[in-house]
């Protein structure tokens, strides 16, 4: 039973929108207020290209801060598990895999899926010498003329119940 979102922290991080080849970041979850491991799901609808090369790379980072255009900004790559669902009305997920620094590649065969990213904030503050936020960025390729995508961050708060602290 979900009771209202009173034990889960959801936080949108990018709405609904189509990025066409455009690299986009989502906003930065903050895991300061994260028990156990966070989860990033990307929610993809149509993805289209002009050819069969076209993909979308997903990639994590962390950062020490939000603003990444101060001069105290360390942003760092990181490596991380996820899982790939098939298309809508499949009802299979993919198995968990470890994608590199590099990102993970979403063929352009693939709509209508969801990405789940998660993220282990002992391990993001280790890699990334106390970073506490993370993003990602969808980059599509330039062969991609459509990638409808939403993506939002959840975790179970430190401090559950009806008013859950901002983690922004």
């Amino acid at each position: 039973m979900s009771k209202f979102a009173e034990n889960e922290k959801v936080l949108p991080l990018l709405g609904s929108v189509d990025l066409v080849a455009t690299a986009t970041n989502t906003q930065y979850l903050d895991l300061n207020q994260c028990v156990g491991t966070a989860e990033i799901a990307l929610n993809f609808g149509l993805i289209t290209s002009t050819d069969s090369t076209g993909e979308v790379v997903v990639t994590l980072t962390a950062n020490d801060v939000t603003d990444t255009s101060s001069s105290d900004s360390t942003e760092t790559a990181l490596a991380f598990p996820y899982r790939l669902s098939a298309a809508v009305a499949t009802d299979t997920m993919g198995d968990i895999t470890a994608a590199t620094s590099s990102g993970v590649a979403i063929a352009n065969t693939v709509d209508s899926c969801t990405l789940l990213i998660f993220v282990d904030p002992s391990a993001v503050a280790a890699a990334a010498d106390g970073a506490r936020f993370v993003r990602a960025t969808i980059t599509p390729t330039a062969e991609i003329t459509s990638t409808v995508v939403g993506v939002v961050g959840r975790y179970t708060p430190r401090y559950a119940g009806n008013s859950i602290p901002s983690s922004t």
